[in-house]
């Protein structure tokens, strides 16, 4: 009988780790993907839209400057509901 309970208890912690293993890597994800939408608006912002921006300008072709602005409101959106 203690067999049986040890048994049950070796296999409840077993099973406990691969959880918690488990939650750890999705929150490792998700802040790889945290630091990854930061650096992806922070070029949009920075650099890729004030270059549209000026393309828009000097050429009169606004369709780079919206496609990346809307990028960039996904990912700002993106990045508010995993903060």
């Amino acid at each position: 009988m203690t067999t049986n309970i040890n048994e049950k208890v070796k296999q409840y912690i077993s099973e406990y780790n691969q959880k918690l293993q488990g939650l750890n890597q999705k929150l490792q994800d998700a802040k790889t993907r945290i630091q990854y939408l930061e650096l992806e608006v922070r070029m949009l912002t920075e650099k890729e839209i004030p270059e549209a921006s000026t393309i828009r300008v000097l050429e009169g072709d606004g369709s780079l400057e919206a496609k990346l602005k809307k990028t960039l409101a996904k990912y700002q959106q993106e990045l508010q509901e995993k903060q």
